[in-house]
């Protein structure tokens, strides 16, 4: 079994130099392959000539196996990914036994070790966004299939935080047609995650002097670079005049009635040119919960107007991208309306001039959405789902003669179709539920 310490001294010599000036939070490059162990059996690992209060990752390999929590037996790592752990060794230990058998590796696979050089960052260092994929940095290794694994840690300093007890991490990511992968969070001085991009809820970072913040990326297939943007920011409050601009947080308090929220945008733009058709990830302020009732519902030349049921708690949402936006806040009225419709199949027709044509479905799972026309005029449909178990989102899009697959752990909530163009005729779509 190959030892730990191999090409340990090069490798320190080789981060000495690379972080010897300190780089800017876009461009890391901080965590290093330092070795790699085949395991045959079910024999205990021993890791030696670790580095006392130095953060360390795991990435294991075994095929279809899952890793689980607590299995160092000196230390207890977090798991921040698929097969991915961090901890941080305690001081006055230098060596860690592991059990194969704990990280679902008894009958073989491979443990990479890497060291990790987090730079620090203030908060406003943040906001110009951490950055990693293709172009950008080098991925930590490239798996047999092609998918190359980015993935960055950072330490950020809270006192450099103004809202400290108001913090919350917004991902963007640029990829075309790449199927990439993303997980990110906070993890504690200790190695303990404090939290995961599966819970996205406000978090109180106060009683902390310093935080790490990871981020792991991963591409596989991407015809243009593919790469992957954090940005650590604190929730603005959404009132009547306040400029939607990105990359940013937003947040609409408490409302007992329904509300709409009409975001004047720049003369001559559509939706395309904001960030209103990316999913926006509505949740709940306080637990991340998702918040299924916001989603675009009306398009004129000079607003693009957004769907906001009653809610007795605070809502989040994000704006990772596009021009900037004024918001104003009105009570719904039902002028604007919004067809409903369930499993089934249902023509409609969208009338003249019309760009946005809004759908609120019934709450459905494991189906098939088609969508189709006679008409080259017919658009896109944009499909958005949540996650059964109330916090993440699906978002999709399929054009006329296209079908979607809504799978069992996605709700169906909402759509909406998009025509671009001058001089838009009334066209029959047909959407069917299945």
């Amino acid at each position: 079994m190959p030892r730990f310490v191999r090409g340990l001294f090069l490798l320190l010599l080789c981060v000495s130099l690379l972080f010897s000036c300190a780089p800017s939070p876009d461009h890391g490059g901080s965590i290093s392959v330092v070795d790699t162990m085949s395991v045959d059996g079910s024999e205990m690992i021993k890791l030696t000539n670790l580095r006392a209060g130095e953060l360390y990752m795991l990435y294991t390999d075994s095929g279809n196996a899952r890793g689980s929590s607590g299995v160092m037996r000196t230390a207890n790592p977090s798991s921040i990914g698929k097969n991915s752990y961090v901890f941080v060794v305690p001081e006055g230990t230098s060596e860690l036994e592991l059990d194969p058998a704990e990280l679902g590796l008894s009958g073989g696979g491979e443990i990479r070790i890497c060291e990790v050089d987090a730079p620090e960052f203030s908060y406003t260092d943040a906001a110009e966004g951490m950055t990693v994929g293709e172009g950008i940095t080098d991925p930590v290794f490239v798996e047999d299939d092609g998918t190359a694994v980015y993935e960055e840690i950072y330490r950020l300093d809270i006192s450099s935080v103004p809202n400290p007890e108001s913090v919350i991490l917004l991902y963007t990511h640029e990829a075309s047609s790449a199927t990439v992968n993303h997980y990110f969070g906070f993890i504690d001085e200790n190695g303990n995650k404090i939290s995961d991009s599966s819970v996205e809820a406000i978090l109180d970072l106060s009683s902390y002097d310093y935080v790490y913040v990871f981020m792991h990326f991963d591409v596989k297939g991407s015809a243009t670079p593919a790469t992957a943007t954090l940005y650590t920011v604190s929730p603005e409050i959404v009132s009547n005049g306040i400029e939607i601009s990105s990359p940013a947080v937003y947040l609409l308090e408490p409302s007992s009635s329904p509300m709409y929220l009409f975001l004047s945008k720049p003369s001559g733009s559509t939706i395309s040119n904001t960030g209103l058709l990316r999913e926006s990830g509505a949740r709940y302020a306080a637990d991340g919960r998702r918040f299924p009732d916001f989603f675009p519902i009306q398009e004129t030349a000079d607003a693009i107007v957004m769907n906001v049921e009653a809610h007795d708690e605070a809502v989040l949402f994000d704006y990772g991208s596009g021009c900037s936006l004024t918001a104003e806040l009105k009570r719904a009225d039902g002028t604007i309306y919004v067809e409903r419709m369930g499993k089934e199949s249902r023509t409609f027709t969208i009338p003249e001039g019309v760009t946005l044509f809004p759908i609120d479905f019934d709450t459905l799972s494991d189906v098939e959405v088609s969508y189709s026309s006679d008409s080259s005029d017919a658009g896109t449909l944009f499909l958005r789902s949540g996650h059964a178990d109330e916090y993440g989102y699906s978002a999709r899009s399929i054009h006329s003669g296209e079908t979607a697959e809504v799978e069992a752990h996605h709700t169906l909530e909402s759509g909406f179709i998009v025509r671009h163009g001058g001089n838009l005729p009334a066209v029959d779509v047909t959407v069917t539920i299945e």
